[in-house]
């Protein structure tokens, strides 16, 4: 009997051992992938950072561009409004001409009919 719980108590030690070591392996398959993943994570995190940096150059870029842009639009759009007080000022001088002219078509009609009436007096 002793000899049975001798074995009993080898085969326990054995099997203990052999789990300690299966813990040991396990844990250091566990410390690997963690290794790896803390590896894997990092390099995510730096092409990640990467890209966002040069994200947020491109948007700065383009910020200039629209702002760039804007300034273009707000030139032009002065130049259009100096361009519509041009043309309405000329368009004031056109109707101011017209007037003009009518003005001048009845003088000339005014000054025919009296020297129509002076022709037909000295005709009389």
């Amino acid at each position: 009997m002793a000899n049975e719980l001798n074995r009993a108590i080898q085969n326990l030690l054995d099997i203990t051992a052999m789990q300690g070591d299966q813990i040991s392996r396990m844990r250091e398959s566990q410390q690997l992938a963690n290794e790896q993943l803390r590896e894997s994570m990092e390099a995510g995190n730096r092409q990640l950072v990467s890209r966002i940096d040069d994200l947020a150059v491109k948007i700065g870029e383009q910020s200039q561009s629209i702002d760039r842009l804007t300034l273009t639009v707000d030139r032009m759009a002065g130049s259009i409004d100096r361009l519509a007080l041009s043309v309405d000022g000329h368009l004031k001088v056109a109707e101011q001409q017209a007037l003009t002219a009518m003005e001048l078509s009845k003088l000339v009609a005014t000054q025919a009919a009296t020297v129509n009436k002076l022709l037909d007096r000295v005709a009389a």
